[in-house]
């Protein structure tokens, strides 16, 4: 679940495999997402109003323009040709005021990132380095900061805030 600027609550439909957007007084969701087979997990606006989300079983994260119900793989995918291109199982995902992407990759053990429209990431925090158990799914970035992000590790019960190109 995602609640936008405009207090809109984006909800990830696993059973109906969609994702629907709940608009303020609504008394039902508007499915804003048309495709067969979606897995999406986690769900994030920008300031424009396009919808991101993370979908693990293709493995990539997809882009929706406002007003529009079909999706595009923007990062990731199973045939991206290498390591900072594929994404293995992303969860958690943000994106900041210059468009640029922020994705948890669960699978990887890193948070990695994208400049708008680049066709490659770049790893930002290697969690397998500080701490190997931890398996990160939530990431947030963290409010009046450039350079730090929250994330949650489903398999310790933890949130940390983490600093980019910090010593661990």
């Amino acid at each position: 679940m995602y609640i936008d600027a405009n207090d809109t609550i984006y909800v990830c439909q696993h059973g109906s495999r969609s994702i629907e957007a709940w608009f303020r007084c609504a008394t039902a969701g508007l499915r804003v997402t048309d495709e067969d087979g979606l897995h999406a997990d986690f769900a994030t606006t920008d300031r424009y109003g396009s919808l991101y989300f993370t979908e693990h079983i293709g493995s990539t994260v997809q882009r929706c323009f406002r007003n529009s119900n079909l999706s595009v793989i923007i990062a990731g995918g199973t045939s991206a040709p290498s390591t900072f291109d594929r994404l293995l199982g992303p969860l958690g995902i943000d994106v900041d005021e210059n468009l640029n992407i922020y994705v948890a990759d669960r699978g990887k053990k890193r948070v990695m990132t994208w400049v708008y429209n680049a066709t490659n990431g770049t790893c930002l925090i290697n969690v397998s380095t500080a701490y190997p158990t931890a398996s990160i799914a939530g990431l947030t970035l963290a409010r009046n900061s450039t350079n730090q992000v929250f994330l949650s590790d489903q398999t310790n019960d933890n949130i940390y805030l983490w600093t980019f190109d910090a010593d661990f």
